[in-house]
């Protein structure tokens, strides 16, 4: 499942939406990491309603280049990559 895991725009300048859907209440965790899997950002760690959510990510938080984005959610892992120019 890859619970409707999307973010745009990507590759992002400013800033960048993550949307995910949840089919019930779980323990999500969302990060994004950099290429050697360190975390760079912490976005969303805890229990998590039921239906949509939107996360923005500030592009000022990140250098340029090339991350990350890991959604955990009841012991499965999604991930995708964003560009930040």
């Amino acid at each position: 499942q890859n619970f409707g895991l999307a973010i745009y725009p990507n590759p992002m300048d400013d800033e960048s939406v993550i949307e995910f859907e949840l089919p019930n209440t779980e323990q999500v965790y969302l990060q994004v990491v950099d290429l050697l899997g360190q975390q760079v950002l912490s976005l969303v760690n805890g229990s998590t309603a039921v239906g949509s959510h939107r996360v923005t990510i500030p592009a000022h938080e990140l250098a340029a280049g090339v991350y990350f984005v890991n959604l955990k959610v009841a012991g499965q892992e999604v991930t995708r990559k964003i560009i930040v120019r």
